[in-house]
C-alpha cells in the first residue's frame, strides 16, 4: 500500500457560529465564524481551469484540491482548510485506506 508524503502543514477550521435569533447562523461576537480545530500534515494537490462565464465573456479560474492527511473522524463538508495566505472549503471527504483520507476541496477566493 502506497501513502502520500505528508509535507505541508495545514490547518483545519470549523464553522464557529451561534444564533442569530431569527432563524439563521452568524459568527460569535468578535469572530470570523471559524473556529480552529488543529494542524495536520497534508499533500495538497491542486488542479486549475478557467473558462468562459455566460454571455459576458468574463474568465473565471477555479482551483480545486486533492488534500491527503491521515484519517480522522470528525472532519465534514463544509470545514476549511488554511494553507498560507490560501482557505480551501471542503466540498467532500472519503477515505482511501485504514491510514489516509482525501479532502475534496475548491479554493475559496471570497475570504
Amino acid at each position: 500500500m502506497m501513502v502520500e508524503k505528508k509535507k505541508f502543514k495545514i490547518t483545519l477550521q470549523k464553522p464557529d457560529l451561534i444564533n442569530d435569533g431569527s432563524g439563521g447562523r452568524k459568527p460569535k461576537p468578535g469572530g470570523d465564524g471559524w473556529a480552529t480545530v488543529t494542524q495536520v500534515w497534508a499533500n495538497i494537490k491542486t488542479s486549475q481551469k478557467a473558462s468562459l462565464l455566460n454571455k459576458t465573456g468574463t474568465i473565471v479560474s477555479d482551483v480545486t484540491a486533492n488534500i491527503y492527511i491521515w484519517t480522522r473522524t470528525d472532519i465534514v463538508d463544509g470545514w476549511r482548510i488554511r494553507y498560507k495566505e490560501k482557505i480551501y472549503k471542503v466540498n467532500h471527504t472519503y477515505d482511501l485506506n485504514d491510514l489516509e483520507m482525501v479532502l475534496i476541496c475548491r479554493e475559496d477566493t471570497k475570504s
